[in-house]
């Protein structure tokens, strides 16, 4: 089982690219992830598919956390993947087709903004279930 962030379209900046690698290289010493980078969106079936949208639910770092743990359990081979639009976000129907959206933020970010911001709230969500002393 992987935690697997997945965001559509290169980054547009090199430093933010870089943030994002810095945070999942915190967050795979804790735990199997994996950042993908792809062209277009494409659903895994056996995963547990979360896409990032801004009408999606709010959840603070103790509902993260929970929803972490409940579909990242050891039994469980089902991958956890987050999905990140590209500058146009993702359509009606490939938001439908998933298991959750999950909104960041009302304001509107770019790809690359919500992609550190995701990777860096995965990682904190870890360390609250691992006991690492990180969350203030």
């Amino acid at each position: 089982m992987h935690l697997n962030i997945i965001k559509i379209d290169k980054f547009a900046f090199s430093t933010i690219e870089s943030l994002s690698h810095e945070y999942m290289k915190r967050l795979k010493k804790h735990y199997p992830a994996r950042l993908e980078i792809r062209k277009q969106f494409k659903k895994p079936e056996n995963a547990f598919n979360i896409i990032l949208d801004p009408k999606g639910k709010n959840l603070t770092t103790p509902e993260l956390t929970d929803l972490i743990v409940s579909h990242t359990n050891y039994r469980s081979k089902l991958d956890l993947n987050f999905f990140i639009g590209g500058p146009f976000g993702l359509s009606d129907k490939e938001k439908e087709s998933v298991d959750m959206l999950w909104s960041l933020s009302a304001a509107t970010t770019t790809s690359d903004i919500s992609c550190v911001f995701c990777i860096e709230q995965i990682y904190r969500a870890i360390t609250v279930i691992q006991g690492i002393k990180y969350q203030h």
